[in-house]
């Protein structure tokens, strides 16, 4: 080859330069430079945060906002069981009065059929007799018709609180 070569000397010139990169001391090349750059900057960036108190303020910080969640917590937890007993005693009261309501309702509607039966019985004694005035058989059996009506309405309200 000749030493007038371009691409010899290119060549040459490389291998030079290759060689010099290679004696540089290694904390002289970029790319470990670059490398350790970030874990340098994060080490001081640490290092004043521990020296200016950042992070054990920070620890202190999130201490309160537990304390101050906790309190939360059993704040409303003793809400939540304030609640449920209220919620409990008004069920039982309202079982209570539900109670009551079928019992009212037994009555009535015995009291209901009792009427009825009068009524019924009035009728068929008056009738034979014959002494009793046209009006008031249109009154009784008016009454035997309100007691059917009422006696009906009794059936619905069952069917309600069975549901």
């Amino acid at each position: 080859m000749e030493d007038t070569d371009p691409k010899a000397l290119l060549e040459l010139k490389k291998l030079n330069l290759e060689i010099a990169e290679m004696e540089r001391s290694w904390w002289k090349r970029p790319s470990y430079i670059l490398a350790a750059l970030p874990t340098v900057l994060a080490v001081i960036a640490l290092s004043v945060g521990f020296l200016n108190g950042f992070f054990s303020a920070q620890l202190t910080k999130l201490e309160n906002q537990k304390h101050d969640v906790e309190a939360q917590i059993r704040e409303f937890e003793g809400t939540r069981n304030a609640l449920t007993a209220e919620n409990e005693k008004l069920r039982q009261g309202m079982d209570e009065k539900t109670q009551r309501i079928i019992g009212a309702m037994g009555r009535l509607n015995e009291n209901v059929s009792k009427v009825k039966l009068l009524t019924g019985l009035v009728i068929n004694e008056r009738s034979k007799c014959n002494k009793m005035p046209p009006e008031q058989i249109a009154f009784l059996n008016e009454m035997n018709s309100s007691v059917d009506n009422l006696r009906a309405e009794i059936a619905g309200l069952a069917d309600v609180k069975n549901k």
